[in-house]
């Protein structure tokens, strides 16, 4: 029960001074045990009362500090333990003095020390000051002295019968006025304090009723007055000291405003019951009928008399506490309408209405006059939300913002979107993981500032709020992300459509450009051979490695053009190494390992490769190598190397098939067909139109052995095409091409005055005396 701490010993040690003082020079016969209880208990009752008050403090962590507390209790205590043993002598007196004065002055520390709650607001310094406790301690030194003086040195210095009264008297009311100056000061210096205020007011109120019935005591001489003058500084330091530690302000407000009812009806009342008592004994029974007749009739207009008690913003206070129920829907954005709605009637005669701005998305709401909820895009404001969630219960007033606007320069941004906005106050929806919004209710009409109950309304209604505002702002960012992912599934598509269209027209070029190669087997590759050819091909479309066995002078692009088109949707590359030369250093970049190279080039397509003979065993194997699999959309899905002996283009143990392709004279029945074909395309090409052959010139041409196959085939028929002028190739000017392509002038059987013939010939005197190439 008893936890002592050593600053308690010394209040503990003057109690029982006292108390064994009282007992020693108790005059008359012994007082009985009974009477004798009180001082006995007082230093128990005392250290009690230390104890709890000390756990009280750190079970509802007040603020300030303690010292005052404990004086306030130990003038209690000291002041209640003559009274059982009756009479009023010099050390009686001296006891009332010390400890009304202590008392006094623990409950003026308690009003000028209590901490200001947390918020963005700094306590001003003036306060804080300790003018007031002086004036209190040298009003009290004169009374003080005087009862010292009359029970140490009676004779010393002769008092007037009524000196020690009189002064005590005047020094309960003087401390009275000091209280009420006190408090005064801190309710108007600290009345924007959440809670300050309340405590202030309540503060102001017992301090005010007691000065009252003090005076009301010392005016109508009722009773000893001296004694109801201490009784009553006593009872309203007490009284200030519970509005200053209990931890609840709203409680101590609505106690004060049914006591101040109650001492407004029954105050006047009893006074003038006891005065007509006291001075009128014939008329006693008359005066208290009536008393209780008016007494009857003031009851029922109690609630008529107790409404200018009430906070003035009732209606206010009961819209947020509409709007706390209305919270309570299951549907988010119903719950929110209906608690706007709720919250509209606190304020009609304001040009806004009550508003949620969302953090993430930063959005507004509020609720139209049809009463639909709307809702718009809008900036967060942090900083609002920065000095709202300072404040006690997330709630940040205007008039707390024009009181610090003066000393605070950093809030004076905010106040001007306060003004702006008819904002009156703003709460701070909050989580444990940051900002989900703000409630902004307009200032309306309201003149009176906001109290503490109100604000702890605002506080739960702020709660309930950011659960609904949360799932709110989940919806909306679902929806918007639902929205994005939608637009940009149109991008994609859109983009793999044009990507479609796009690889189409390049599959189509592809195509178009296999086709364009393959064109001279198809228009002539009817022959038997050749259908043999490509039916061998044909079996081998799913080959990834595929050897063309390619006689000297015969074309394999053609052919592997054919195979391209049987199946492969990539490219179609060609690659001739001849140019390059054997073991070129080039060749490894430009065929296989460079980013351009036509290895990547033909990527899920076909690489043909002419003249693979001429490259080093190390490309061979890095070509023919299987790609990975993580690879393989970058490697060409098949690969046919050309040479006159493929064999050898394998190592022992690599097997791949190989197809023979045929030459000119294996192909004799496409041989007319394919000589028109080169025939009229070089025309085209060198003339500007086709050229043909006569029967006869044809005759002639398809008697010619034609070694050299495709590119001998084309040699002959682009230098006819280059000789012949006309139309239509006849016999002799085929011959004469031959016999001039087979057997040229020489400089001394060239005809005299012919310049196209001596330009020939210089020509190729220019030619022969040229430096040969590496090839």
């Amino acid at each position: 029960m008893f936890d002592l701490k050593r600053r308690f010993l010394l209040p503990i040690g003057v109690v029982t001074y006292f108390s064994l003082a009282l007992i020693a020079n108790r005059p008359g016969p012994a007082p009985s045990w009974l009477a004798l209880a009180p001082p006995l208990l007082a230093p128990l009752l005392l250290g009690f009362l230390l104890t709890r008050a000390d756990r009280y403090r750190n079970a509802h962590r007040l603020v300030g500090p303690e010292r005052p507390l404990e004086l306030l209790l130990s003038g209690l205590v000291l002041f209640l333990t003559p009274l059982s043993l009756g009479g009023a002598g010099p050390l009686t007196r001296l006891i009332e003095a010390i400890s009304v004065h202590a008392a006094a002055l623990g409950a003026l520390l308690l009003t000028t020390s209590v901490e200001a709650p947390p918020g963005f607001r700094r306590v001003p310094p003036r306060a804080q000051a300790k003018d007031i406790q002086f004036a209190l301690s040298a009003l009290w030194a004169p009374a003080t002295l005087a009862a010292l003086l009359a029970l140490v040195a009676p004779g010393l210095v002769p008092l007037p019968p009524l000196a020690l009264d009189t002064a005590l008297t005047f020094s309960a009311l003087g401390s009275l006025l000091l209280l009420l100056a006190a408090e005064g000061r801190i309710y108007f210096l600290r009345g924007l304090e959440l809670g300050t205020l309340d405590r202030s007011k309540a503060g102001l109120a017992l301090l005010f009723t007691s000065l009252l019935v003090a005076l009301g005591s010392v005016l109508l001489d009722i009773g000893q007055s001296d004694k109801i003058a201490l009784d009553c500084l006593l009872g309203g330091s007490v009284a200030v000291g519970i509005t200053k530690i209990a931890p609840n302000p709203t409680l101590i407000a609505r106690i004060v405003r049914g006591l101040m009812t109650l001492l407004l009806i029954g105050g006047p009342l009893s006074a003038l019951l006891a005065w007509t008592a006291l001075h009128s004994p014939e008329r006693a029974v008359t005066i208290t009928l009536l008393t209780f007749a008016i007494a009857a009739l003031l009851g029922a207009l109690a609630n008529a008399i107790a409404r200018p008690f009430r906070p003035r913003a009732e209606r206010f206070l009961s819209a947020v506490l509409r709007a706390e129920i209305a919270s309570l829907d299951p549907d988010p954005d119903r719950a929110m309408t209906r608690a706007l709605l709720s919250l509209v009637v606190s304020e009609v005669q304001s040009n806004y209405r009550p508003e949620i701005l969302t953090a993430n998305p930063g959005r507004l709401l509020w609720v139209e006059t049809g009463g639909f909820l709307r809702e718009k895009p809008a900036d967060f404001l942090s900083e609002v939300y920065r000095l709202a969630s300072l404040e006690p219960f997330g709630v940040l007033r205007r008039e707390s913002l024009e009181g610090a606007a003066v000393r605070q320069p950093e809030v004076r941004e905010v106040l001007s979107w306060f003004l702006a906005h008819e904002a009156g106050v703003v709460v701070a929806l909050q989580e444990e993981d940051g900002p989900v919004g703000l409630l902004v209710i307009p200032k309306g009409q309201r003149k009176s500032w906001l109290s503490f109950e109100e604000a702890e309304a605002l506080g739960r209604l702020g709660e309930k709020l950011t659960g609904l505002v949360s799932i709110h702002s989940a919806l909306v960012r679902s929806q918007a992300r639902d929205l994005a992912a939608r637009k940009l599934l149109d991008e994609e598509r859109n983009q793999a459509a044009a990507l479609r269209e796009k690889f189409q027209a390049i599959k189509d070029g592809t195509k178009s450009e296999a086709e364009r190669l393959a064109l001279p087997l198809s228009v002539a590759g009817h022959s038997p051979r050749a259908i043999q050819t490509k039916r061998e091909l044909e079996a081998q479309r799913d080959a990834r490695l595929l050897l063309l066995k390619t006689p000297a002078g015969v074309d394999p692009v053609p052919w592997g053009a054919y195979l391209h088109l049987t199946g492969t949707e990539g490219p179609l590359i060609v690659f001739d190494v001849s140019p390059y030369g054997e073991g070129a250093p080039e060749l490894a970049e430009l065929l296989l390992t460079g980013p351009s190279s036509a290895f990547r080039r033909a990527a899920g397509g076909t690489l043909l490769v002419q003249g693979a003979n001429l490259l080093d065993e190390s490309l061979l194997t890095e070509i023919v190598r299987p790609a990975p699999p993580a690879l393989s959309g970058s490697a060409p899905a098949r690969i046919l190397l050309s040479a006159p002996d493929p064999m050898p283009l394998l190592s022992p143990t690599q097997t791949a098939p190989v197809v023979e392709l045929p030459e000119l004279r294996q192909r004799a029945e496409d041989l007319q067909t394919l000589i028109a074909f080169e025939l009229a395309r070089l025309g085209s090409l060198g003339r500007g139109r086709p050229q043909s052959l006569t029967r006869a010139a044809l005759g002639e041409l398809l008697d010619l052995p034609l070694y050299g196959n495709d590119v001998e085939l084309r040699g002959t028929l682009a230098a006819l095409v280059a000789r012949c002028q006309g139309p239509q190739i006849s016999r002799e000017e085929l011959l004469t091409a031959l016999h001039e392509r087979l057997s040229p002038l020489s400089s001394d059987e060239s005809p005299e005055g012919d310049e196209s013939s001596a330009s020939e010939t210089t020509a190729r005197k220019r030619a022969r005396s040229a430096p040969r190439a590496r090839y």
